[in-house]
C-alpha cells in the first residue's frame, strides 16, 4: 500500500504538478487511509502510518459500561413488554 501511494505522489511530480490529496486520492488503485495520504503529501514516514494496526475501537471497562448502559435503558421497555405478555429472547451472542 505505501509502495503504491509513494509511486503516485513521485507519478505526479514528475508531471510538473504538485501532488493534492485530491490528485493523489484519484490516481489510487487501493484504498487508502486520508490520514495515510496526508502524512505522505506532508513528507512524513508512510510506513510509520500505514503499517500501524488500528486501535481496538473501546476498551473492556468502555465495553462493560456501554452494555450496562444499554441495559439499564432497555430495562423500562422490556418491563413493559412483559406487562403484556410479551417476552424477548435473551441474546448474548
Amino acid at each position: 500500500m505505501s509502495r503504491e501511494l509513494s509511486d503516485v505522489i513521485a507519478a505526479i511530480k514528475a508531471e510538473g504538478r504538485k501532488p493534492t490529496l485530491a490528485l493523489v486520492k484519484a490516481r489510487l488503485t487501493s484504498t487508502v487511509p486520508l490520514p495515510t495520504i496526508i502524512r505522505a503529501l506532508q513528507g512524513g514516514n508512510i510506513a510509520e502510518v500505514a503499517d500501524a494496526p488500528p486501535p481496538p475501537p473501546f476498551t473492556p471497562a468502555q465495553q462493560a459500561w456501554i452494555a450496562q448502559y444499554v441495559a439499564a435503558q432497555l430495562a423500562p421497555y422490556q418491563a413493559a413488554l412483559a406487562a403484556h405478555g410479551i417476552a424477548l429472547a435473551d441474546k448474548d451472542a
